[in-house]
């Protein structure tokens, strides 16, 4: 249950972050001559979901594991 949620909430953050940044580089280029309230919203909103993805899902948020290297693990080819 809990990964299923985590799995819906990445596709949901991860859908938002693409919508802000298309919004974010069509104001930035230019193509948005007079943004409207709601392309302010996903402007604004961008640093947002940027944090949130930093902070609960890549690997740079605190805690992660990832890149660890594990003592049960087999070493490489020349013991490194």
């Amino acid at each position: 249950m809990r990964t299923g949620l985590l799995v819906a909430t990445w596709v949901v953050l991860f859908a938002v972050l693409i919508r802000s940044l298309d919004v974010a580089f069509a104001w930035w280029k230019g193509d948005l001559a007079q943004p409207a309230f709601g392309d302010w919203v996903w402007i604004v909103l961008l640093p947002v979901w940027v944090f949130l993805y930093v902070r609960y899902f890549s690997v740079f948020r605190p805690g992660c594991t990832a890149c660890e290297a594990r003592d049960d693990e087999p070493l490489g080819p020349r013991g490194v």
